[in-house]
């Protein structure tokens, strides 16, 4: 492609264009040429705006910054018709003056934290710690930013007043992350199988009732032993004197009644059962947990899918389709777990998380299980 040079004409209005301040982007426009060459030829030309900040400038692009503690209280826009700069090179200015940086989300006032962090150092009061890391809920790396130290400094104290383990017998959990769900962070305790004695170590948020186990042989074999029931099922089935007596195959749905019950919502228990008259040998019946009369809906508690259960919710939807769209899922969890990639594969929508109704209100119902 060849060349265009620049006519006469056309550096006149270069020159005039410069003259009354405008940008090179405005000049491209009229002179249908790329900004990137005018401000070349401007530059080549020597007739471009003085690059090198004044004393006043640096001065005030100090103030603007150090007075901003947020990325939404500095009004860049206003600094730039002030300076008659563009935004980028007051940006670019301040962070070699090293007033920002381009990996924080916001730009603070870093001379007050540091005053702060260094003459009261307020993170090591405990009243201040227990209100940021327990009352707030704060990660340990927002205290120390606000603070200007380093994580390291904020965990010490912690360890030093005992706040992770009151922050896990209150909340259940000492960090929120995005990957794991909750992380404890505290050493893991000494506890003993209830099948075998052998000594095994496990963090105590995580441990769930009165029986734990070393591997799922001992569970299988307790479960045989103490409920009379299938290797694979430790559901302790039996009638509830709270619940007028009625037979529940496992505490889930005990819970789950004792549940209804607390928010007013009448329910039946397995009171339809419904047949694939199609199929001669195999799953041949189905029979929901319950059913909710006012909504008409059905409920299926399922703690895990074993391969029997597989089939008879898939039969159900192949059958009464109508009926199917009634049906909501109780499962540990909505959204991990095998029970939910299951209840995917399946197509059931209706899911609500056991775990869920377990932490909201079920410290508010007697009897709970």
């Amino acid at each position: 492609m060849p060349t265009r040079y620049y006519t006469k004409e056309e550096i006149e209005k270069v020159k005039e264009g410069y003259k009354n301040n405008k940008t090179p982007t405005e000049l491209s426009k009229e002179m249908n040429r790329s900004a990137h060459s005018i401000r070349n030829k401007a530059y080549k030309m020597g007739i471009t705006n003085n690059t090198k900040f004044t004393k006043k400038e640096i001065k005030k692009i100090k103030l603007t910054y150090e007075n901003a503690n947020f990325k939404d209280e500095l009004n860049l826009d206003h600094l730039a018709e002030e300076l008659n700069r563009p935004k980028t090179n007051i940006c670019r200015k301040a962070r070699q003056l090293g007033l920002t940086n381009g990996t924080k989300k916001y730009s603070p006032n870093w001379k007050e934290r540091k005053e702060l962090s260094s003459k009261d150092e307020i993170y090591k009061h405990f009243w201040w710690l227990k209100l940021n890391y327990i009352e707030m809920d704060k990660p340990v790396e927002k205290i120390a930013e606000k603070v200007c130290v380093g994580n390291d400094c904020i965990n010490k104290w912690i360890r030093f007043y005992g706040l992770r383990e009151e922050k896990i017998n209150k909340l259940g959990y000492s960090t929120k992350t995005n990957d794991s769900g909750l992380y404890t962070g505290v050493n893991k305790k000494k506890f003993h199988c209830a099948n075998c004695g052998k000594e095994i170590k496990r963090y105590s948020c995580k441990v769930k009732g009165k029986n734990i186990f070393c591997s799922y042989h001992c569970k299988g074999v307790y479960s045989v032993k103490h409920n009379k029931g299938s290797i694979y099922s430790d559901a302790k089935g039996g009638k509830r004197e709270d619940l007028n007596g009625q037979y529940f195959r496992s505490a889930w749905e005990a819970n789950y009644a004792r549940y209804l019950n607390f928010v007013g919502e009448k329910w039946e228990y397995e009171p339809k059962e419904f047949e694939f008259e199609e199929i001669k040998r195999g799953t041949r019946f189905y029979t929901p947990d319950f059913y909710l009369p006012n909504k008409d809906q059905y409920v299926e508690i399922k703690g895990w899918f074993r391969r029997k259960d597989k089939t008879k919710l898939k039969r159900f939807k192949k059958y009464y389709p109508e009926e199917f769209k009634k049906l909501i899922l109780v499962i540990d969890r909505k959204f991990k777990g095998k029970q939910a990639i299951i209840a995917n594969e399946i197509g059931i929508n209706n899911i609500e998380s056991y775990s869920e109704i377990e932490n909201k209100v079920g410290d508010l119902i007697e009897n709970w299980e």
